[in-house]
């Protein structure tokens, strides 16, 4: 059940809501879900105005907790300034029908999947559009598989910048959206990626699918990467044949060769 083993809750719509200063371990689910989906509807009740700053969760080296934050189908709400370590799962994840969500100067550590991901996983239906992830110290995930970062499904409009994203490690570095700094999946489009800095990443610094399009990736520096730092799958009108826009990012390893 979505609501067993949580340790904040609420599916009953949450407004102006700030939760702040905690220490959360060793929840069987998630640390803290707000969702406004109930029996498959989409946005069955309000989330709004929540939020997420200044808690611990979980505890270095070992944790036994879920994912730390979950929100799905959640509209202007913040997350910042949070510590999150050594979870089960994805660090933070927009699990479907968020908008104008802030994730900011999060530090997160040892997630066994994704950092912060942005994904149609609970809300199946809805895409995160305009969020922003800005300034968040992601290290040492990925350990199962995922990523520091990743934007997938039709997610559009969302800013990621000035991430710092290092060992990004994956069960399976062949997958592609495993054990990438950065990853752009499915038909993300409109996104910018733009002034993060990504090293040692088990196999690219910056990802972009062969669905992608559209999406301005500048101004990053990834370096150390297993695979390649920098690789776009799509094909178009873009950057180098692409369908997606590079430009003024530092990576040694390229692919196809042209971006820039």
């Amino acid at each position: 059940m979505p609501a067993a083993g949580n340790g904040i809750y609420s599916d009953q719509g949450a407004s102006k809501i700030t939760i702040s200063g905690n220490q959360i371990r060793n929840q069987d689910n998630a640390a803290i879900l707000f969702t406004g989906l109930i029996n498959d509807v989409p946005y069955a009740v309000t989330n709004t105005n929540i939020t997420i700053s200044g808690n611990t969760v979980g505890r270095a080296p070992t944790d036994n907790t879920g994912s730390p934050i979950i929100f799905v189908d959640v509209t202007n709400s913040t997350i910042k300034g949070n510590v999150l370590q050594e979870s089960n799962g994805s660090a933070i994840a927009l699990t479907g029908g968020c908008t104008n969500i802030t994730v900011q100067g999060n530090v997160i550590r040892g997630a066994a999947f994704t950092g912060i991901n942005l994904a149609n996983l609970i809300d199946l239906v809805t895409p995160n559009d305009n969020n922003r992830i800005l300034g968040n110290v992601i290290f040492d995930v990925g350990e199962d598989g995922g990523s520091g970062i990743r934007i997938r499904g039709e997610a559009s409009g969302n800013l990621v910048r000035g991430n710092v994203i290092t060992n990004v490690r994956s069960a399976d570095p062949t997958v592609a959206g495993y054990g990438n700094g950065i990853t752009l999946e499915d038909t993300a489009h409109d996104n910018r990626i733009e002034s993060n800095v990504i090293t040692r990443a088990a196999r690219d610094g910056i990802f972009a699918d062969i669905g992608t399009f559209d999406n301005t990736i500048r101004g990053n520096v990834a370096l150390l990467s297993g695979n390649f730092d920098l690789e776009d799958l799509s094909t178009g009108t873009g950057t180098a044949g692409t369908a997606n826009r590079w430009s003024g990012n530092v990576g040694r390893k390229r692919n196809p060769s042209g971006l820039r």
